[in-house]
């Protein structure tokens, strides 16, 4: 005989088995009575209806509570905890199983409800960081990010919520994850650790830039050398100057008062040399706002209403420090004019806004003498300008840092060159 399987079926074979029984013994005390078929045939065709139908109304009454608990797993297994049946007895083990289903239903959103606040500190943890994170599930698919994350990816990383790493850029060496675009791999860096979210391993890929750190560590280190310099050499020229200064007062020798005053006026010029130096390295207080680009450009042109310069827009606004980056324009195009000056050129420039990705593109292009010593651009008080003094561009530089931006100079192919502003 084979093993019964299924409660239903067991069910459905104890009624057949009774009805086979009671239909019988009617069928056996009917012929005893008349002895005539079509009387018994009449009595079963009256009585299996009745028969069935009390079987199907037992049926739906013996597998009830099952149905009941049946929709409360449905619900749990999708994470609803507000759905509640109502127990079909109130004793007996089908009521205590009810009853045990609701204490798990009840901890269930205990423990849900947890695991929600836990998902939200995270996110509220991931969008309060600056660096590009991906939380990823046990197939490699993307589950969370921030809004780093997006200017990462050139669009709302929502956008490609559940897609696999691997159509997000990303390459498996050997178990490790890694860029596949090159250029990005030598810049960057993926870190990995591993979470607990809503009860499911998570992974945590965090992606910094190496050259920024770098940059950051030695900007560091710089300042605090040129902190220290400015101490040691401040404390030197004092006394020294000051000496100088008096004997100038007791010498009656002429070209030792000269000799003198050289002294005196090279201390005063290596200590405004030393404060210049320092104050590159003090921070800028950034005040942001929404800005319309339009005006801001017809302003920088406005100075030079002489000149020719032609304005391309194609963005609106953005968002930046107005005064600042306002400034940082008008000395990159006082650098074009003057680049046009130098070669003996009529000065034909060009200043545009566009937007690129998540980027705000601004460029100053001239066809002036080009760039000499492309090194040194960014070095601090090097100049090739006659009076110049060698701060404008590393001022310009550090302004657009403090946006989070880049600051690029090159050579364009045609002669001239390009000063182009990238902030995010």
């Amino acid at each position: 005989m084979s093993k019964v399987r299924s409660q239903e079926r067991l069910f459905w074979l104890v009624l057949a088995g009774n009805y086979c029984l009671l239909m019988g013994l009617i069928m056996w005390l009917t012929w005893q009575n008349s002895h005539n078929v079509l009387y018994m045939v009449t009595v079963w065709m009256l009585l299996s209806p009745l028969y069935v139908g009390v079987g199907v109304y037992l049926k739906g009454r013996f597998f009830a509570p099952y149905r009941a608990m049946q929709t409360m797993m449905d619900a749990i297994r999708f994470s609803d905890t507000s759905i509640k049946t109502v127990p079909e007895y109130t004793e007996g083990i089908a009521a205590q199983l009810h009853n045990e289903l609701l204490h798990i239903n009840t901890l269930f959103s205990v423990w849900h409800t947890e695991q929600n606040r836990h998902a939200l500190l995270v996110n509220e943890l991931l969008q309060a960081l600056d660096n590009p994170i991906l939380v990823v599930n046990e197939d490699f698919k993307l589950t969370m990010g921030n809004s780093a994350l997006s200017g990462f990816l050139k669009c709302d990383w929502r956008l490609k919520k559940f897609e696999h790493l691997t159509a997000l850029g990303f390459t498996d060496h050997q178990g490790k994850w890694g860029f596949r675009d090159e250029t990005i791999a030598a810049s960057h860096q993926l870190r990995r650790s591993e979470i607990s979210l809503n009860g499911a391993r998570h992974q945590l890929l965090l992606i910094s830039n190496i050259q920024a750190e770098l940059k950051e560590s030695q900007s560091e280190a710089w300042r605090q050398l040129v902190k220290v310099l400015s101490h040691e050499i401040k404390n030197s020229l004092t006394p020294i100057k000051s000496i100088a200064q008096t004997l100038v007062q007791f010498s009656n020798d002429n070209e030792q008062q000269k000799m003198l005053a050289v002294i005196v006026d090279r201390s005063q010029h290596l200590q405004q040399f030393v404060a210049n130096y320092a104050s590159l390295e003090q921070s800028i207080m950034l005040k942001t706002a929404k800005v319309e680009i339009a005006p801001l450009f017809l302003r920088v042109r406005q100075l030079h209403p002489e000149q020719n310069i032609e304005l391309v827009i194609n963005v609106e606004q953005w968002q930046f420090d107005p005064i600042l980056i306002e400034q940082v324009l008008i000395n990159l195009l006082k650098n074009a004019l003057e680049s046009c000056s130098a070669g003996g050129i009529v000065a034909n420039i060009k200043v545009s806004a566009q937007k690129e990705g998540g980027s705000l593109l601004m460029k100053v292009e001239d066809n002036g003498i080009g760039i000499t010593q492309v090194d040194n651009l960014f070095v601090p008080f090097y100049t090739t300008k006659a009076d110049g003094q060698g701060i404008g561009l590393v001022w310009c530089k550090k302004v657009v840092d403090q946006h989070q931006g880049a600051l690029t100079l090159t050579a364009l192919p045609d002669g001239g060159a390009a000063a182009c502003i990238k902030l995010v």
